[in-house]
């Protein structure tokens, strides 16, 4: 009667642990058929979504891109919050003057009556690329803390106010 009963646990002990092993092969089945993993396809564990729009933002950018000085750092730190005043509407256009153009890394600009090149662009500009007709350039609005993308052509002006282009 003993041996009975033991050969009952046994083979119950045999049946549940390949019953185990067909459900364990079963959950474990579909990460063992995985397809190749691509980096591309995962979203970031590291950064947040506007910090990951911001960095695929910084690569998508085109032209000459100017990193902001230690001044304007130090000036943001200082007043975050601070009361801005806001500028005189004839300061609020983006006028071009006009585009000499020899290569991408060899060109002038005008805007807004102050002489634009490679190495000297204004603070306010973020991202320029400059062509034979027309510039396309970021613009930082620091009193409304905005960025325009903007396209001009010589002799064309941009209202930041109202949001329209006119000539001259």
């Amino acid at each position: 009667m003993r041996f009975i009963l033991l050969a009952l646990i046994s083979l119950s002990f045999v049946i549940y642990s390949s019953y185990a092993l067909a459900v364990s092969s079963e959950i474990l089945a579909p990460q063992a058929k995985s397809k190749d993993v691509h980096p591309n396809d995962m979203s970031s564990v590291v950064f947040t979504f506007w910090e990951r729009t911001a960095i695929k933002d910084a690569r998508r950018s085109r032209g000459l891109v100017r990193a902001p000085t230690d001044d304007e750092l130090s000036n943001s730190l200082n007043n975050p919050d601070g009361l801005k005043v806001r500028p005189p509407s004839e300061e609020r256009d983006i006028s071009l003057g006009g585009i000499v153009f020899v290569s991408k890394e060899d060109w002038t600009i005008w805007l807004n009556g102050k002489r634009v090149t490679p190495k000297a662009i204004p603070k306010e500009v973020i991202d320029i690329s400059v062509y034979d007709e027309y510039i396309e350039l970021k613009w930082f609005d620091e009193w409304s803390n905005q960025i325009f993308p903007i396209r001009l052509r010589s002799h064309q002006r941009f209202n930041v106010d109202t949001r329209i282009f006119l000539p001259g």
